[in-house]
């Protein structure tokens, strides 16, 4: 779907997420490019790189709350042959990571935790518990691990159980003194979904269904156990001689980090939500929309003028520079899946990118790139 809309705009900068001021004048921000003729290129550019396999997934464009652009490309399932579209349910990996932090603080405005409490209140044996508080664990600066560093890939082709994941990941030194630094880890989130559970009474996925998926009209998003189900994107390995199934990883070992499929309408309904307080209170927007600690994890940007991002609950932030305006969103990456959601700030435009290959530099991460040149007037031939 493209939908006709022509915007230009002067900014003169002014941005604020929580406690995280960021101010300053940006020659990026000048003119947006979000004519039909923009879009209708980009379909063109998608087209061919899905009749090349290099790109298979669903993708979404909004400005001030107006969508312009949806489209699904490639096939969702080869077998079957069907195709993806704009309600095909993606893996959508660490962006679940948003959905738990959401959770955590409904439940805080429950009064039902408090986001210093310690981690050996939920898990009375757990090492240093007493240290590490349920903030560290939102904020990735708890120290911990993560998973990935220390399971095999192999091993996480077979399900596990919740309590046997968490006795691995309670086995692991700490990396650092809580609170003292950023790293990017899994296992936080893990625990983070464990806690969930265990205050609220119900399954992780049953809580997300009530208090976030059905209130939101989120009607093609679930938690991911491995049961097959109808619109759902199956992942693809493509190489130069023949597109293959991808090979199998069980989301048991991804619970609370990166289990969730969503599609990019019901990711758009989030987002709208997420930023016009309509799941959380402004205080806890704030608290969730507050960059915590500066970290340089991730890097965005085109050539070498690329931005140091901070991290959020469950979110990255990034701040103005002279090329690029601030942002808020998340990445995700789970076996051949990879995820965007990305929401500029100033000029109030959100990017949706869901990919279920792994083809030749068809990442969701490169093509935000790609698009952020086309919409922002940057120069990229497509």
């Amino acid at each position: 779907m493209i939908i006709n809309e022509k915007e230009k705009r002067k900014t003169i900068y002014c941005f604020h997420i929580g406690i995280f001021m960021l101010t300053g004048t940006s020659n990026v921000l000048s003119k947006l490019y979000l004519s039909n003729t923009t879009f209708q290129k980009l379909d063109t550019y998608l087209k061919e790189r899905t009749d090349n396999d290099n790109f298979s997934g669903a993708v979404l464009i909004a400005h001030k709350g107006k969508i312009l652009f949806k489209q699904g490309y490639g096939y969702a399932n080869r077998e079957t042959a069907e195709y993806n579209t704009p309600d095909t349910a993606f893996r959508i990996a660490s962006i679940t990571k948003m959905f738990t932090a959401v959770a955590i603080l409904k439940l805080q405005e429950q009064d039902e935790l408090r986001v210093n409490n310690t981690l050996n209140m939920y898990i009375h044996d757990y090492p240093y518990g007493n240290k590490i508080t349920i903030h560290h664990l939102l904020s990735m600066t708890s120290g911990i691990p993560n998973i990935l560093s220390f399971v095999e890939q192999t091993a996480r082709e077979k399900t596990i159980i919740l309590e046997q994941l968490i006795r691995k990941i309670k086995k692991q030194s700490l990396e650092f003194e809580p609170g003292t630094q950023f790293n990017y880890s899994n296992s936080n989130y893990i625990l983070l979904a464990y806690i969930i559970e265990k205050i609220s009474g119900m399954s992780y996925a049953e809580y997300l269904m009530r208090y976030i998926f059905e209130p939101l009209k989120m009607y093609n998003s679930y938690v991911d156990d491995g049961t097959s189900k109808s619109s759902q994107a199956i992942g693809y390995s493509f190489d130069l001689n023949q597109i293959l199934p991808a090979k199998p990883y069980d989301m048991s070992w991804s619970f609370g980090a990166g289990n969730i499929r969503s599609t990019v309408n019901d990711l758009y309904l989030f987002d709208k939500a997420l930023r016009n307080g309509i799941l959380l209170t402004n205080d806890s927007c704030k608290l969730m929309q507050s960059a915590i600690i500066k970290t340089d994890w991730v890097k965005i940007g085109w050539g070498e003028n690329q931005n140091e991002s901070a991290y959020g609950y469950g979110l990255i932030i990034t701040p103005t520079t002279q090329d690029r305006e601030a942002t808020i969103g998340h990445s995700g990456g789970i076996g051949v899946f990879s995820s965007e959601i990305t929401h500029f700030s100033t000029s109030d435009i959100t990017l949706i990118i869901l990919i279920n290959c792994d083809s030749f530099r068809s990442s969701a991460k490169a093509f935000l790139t790609r698009f952020e040149t086309i919409i922002f007037g940057k120069y990229y031939t497509i």
